[in-house]
């Protein structure tokens, strides 16, 4: 069974630097940000780092398009992703409703990773001041069998075969990847 470890933008494994503000009120109250949280920039200089040892990552946040669509650039090293622009692969769906912002959304993918040690590197790069901004809400990191999660937060998939569904269950399937 995969095990996917859940990152929330307050931990402190993860490094800011530049101009971030914790937000603490959601950005869409019908659809707040995993545990209340979410860290947004407008300064086109500022990154976030994060070590993790894992077999895939994934970057989770908020779009609220009213002044655009950020950009960011994304990077894993060593030698696992080089820099990516944010929906350089085109999997980001386009948002239904326009000015409501969607939260949850899978804003990069590393992709299936050799399991090992890593450094996620993202760059508000594209962002400018008074424009489209970057909100970060958590990271999901592919576990490998033999980390031990003790407590950790963890996600099953609905797709898990380790799930019982009973009655009129129907699968679904909205494109791109959402929590």
């Amino acid at each position: 069974m995969p095990r996917y470890a859940i990152i929330d933008d307050t931990d402190p494994g993860l490094v800011y630097t530049g101009d971030w503000q914790l937000l603490t009120n959601p950005v869409y109250s019908r659809a707040p940000e995993y545990k209340g949280t979410t860290h947004v920039t407008n300064d086109p200089t500022a990154t976030v780092t994060y070590q993790f040892y894992g077999a895939e990552l994934a970057v989770f946040g908020t779009i609220d398009t009213p002044n655009g669509v950020h950009n960011a650039t994304f990077s894993v090293t060593p030698n696992a992703v080089s820099l990516t622009h944010f929906n350089q692969t085109g999997d980001v769906p386009s948002l239904q409703g326009g000015n409501v912002p969607t939260t949850h959304v899978e804003l990069f993918t590393s992709g299936s990773l050799v399991a090992g040690s890593y450094t996620m590197t993202i760059t508000a790069e594209g962002v400018k001041r008074g424009g489209a901004a970057f909100y970060l809400d958590f990271l999901t990191v592919l576990l490998p069998d033999s980390v031990n999660i003790g407590s950790e937060r963890v996600i099953v998939d609905d797709t898990d075969t380790q799930w019982n569904f009973q009655g009129p269950w129907t699968m679904g399937r909205i494109s791109g990847n959402y929590l």
